[in-house]
């Protein structure tokens, strides 16, 4: 099991370094979404355990997630 997951490791390596472009753009994309969280999430750094549990609120945060989650995942 070792050798087969070293082995997936070695070739995700190889293409890592094949295309440098596509890695330099997936990493841009996560570096880019975790600001947008940030910014999402930069609010409740400082606020009570109730506002931060509440419904409405944290619905609102998770729905804009995922709509975020779901672009980057199919783009």
């Amino acid at each position: 099991m070792w050798q087969q997951q070293k082995i997936l490791f070695l070739r995700a390596l190889i293409c890592i370094k094949r295309d440098n472009t596509l890695t330099k753009l997936r990493f841009g994309a996560h570096i880019v979404i975790a600001v947008l969280l940030g910014t999402v999430f930069y609010n409740h750094l400082m606020a009570s355990a109730q506002e931060i549990f509440g419904i409405e609120s944290m619905n609102r945060r998770l729905f804009c997630f995922t709509l975020l989650w779901d672009g980057a995942a199919n783009a």
